[in-house]
Order: structure tokens, then C-alpha cells, then sequence
């Protein structure tokens, strides 16, 4: 399953590079296959890595959420909430309906929602981080 998954990912990459000539819509849906999959690819190797002695404690999912979120705002909210409604079912074996599904995934990711809509609004960054305030601001909010 996860290889199926990652050929799509870099199907998904090879498109990618002819995008330039595309209308938005277009753009913006490739966008959306590429993020689900790379969640769900990620989502599984942090699963499967979690049993494993001396794992780094890293959670890939959630830095693409931020990532995301930074870029594409909040418009992109329904998508992080269905790719990880996705990866609960496909990689915990979790009832959508119960408190790690539907109820756990808008509790999880409400925080870093937060987050990032503070920091694309009141405390504005450079998405770059390019000077030091935009980092220790990052660093403070998340």
C-alpha cells in the first residue's frame, strides 16, 4: 500500500515541474493530491518508526501541516482535517467516530491552526524566515 502510495507521490512530483502553463484550479489540486499523499506516506513511517529504540521523537505530519498552513492559509483547513481523518483510519485502525477520529483529528490539528493564523495575521512573518524576529516568533508560537 505505501509503495502504491509513494509512486503516486512521485507522479505526482514529475507533474509538478510542467505546472507552470496550468490555470490555478489545476495548480491548486495537484497541490492538494501531493500534500495528502506525502501525509499519509509520512503519517505511516512515523507510525511504524514510533516502536523502534532510539526513533527520534518526530511527528513528519505535523510539519507539514504548519508548512501548509503558513502557505496556503486557512483555506486549506478541510484538507488537513480529511487527510487526517484518512491517516487514523488507513494507519491506526481508528473509528472515525470516535474520540480518535473525527472529535480527535479538529482537536489535534485546532492548535496549529491557531498558530499559524496568528502568525499570518497579528504577528506577520516572512514565510522565508529570513530575518531573526520572523524565527523567534515562530519558535514562540510553535
Amino acid at each position: 500500500m505505501r509503495l502504491f502510495l509513494l509512486l503516486i507521490l512521485l507522479t505526482a512530483i514529475a507533474l509538478w515541474r510542467r505546472t507552470r502553463l496550468w490555470p490555478a484550479p489545476y495548480k491548486k489540486g495537484l497541490l492538494a493530491i501531493f500534500f495528502f499523499l506525502l501525509f499519509l506516506i509520512t503519517d505511516g513511517s512515523a507510525t511504524a518508526s514510533q516502536s523502534w529504540e532510539g526513533a527520534p521523537p518526530t511527528y513528519w505530519p505535523v510539519g507539514l501541516v504548519v508548512a501548509l498552513l503558513l502557505y496556503a492559509g486557512p483555506r486549506c483547513a478541510p484538507l488537513i482535517f480529511i487527510s487526517g481523518l484518512f491517516a487514523a483510519v488507513l494507519n491506526y485502525h481508528r473509528s472515525i467516530f470516535g474520540w480518535c477520529g473525527i472529535p480527535g483529528v479538529a482537536a489535534l490539528y485546532a492548535w496549529y491552526y491557531g498558530a499559524a493564523a496568528l502568525l499570518r495575521g497579528r504577528w506577520r512573518i516572512d514565510r522565508e524566515l529570513s530575518t531573526l524576529r520572523d524565527v523567534r516568533r515562530y519558535v514562540l508560537v510553535f
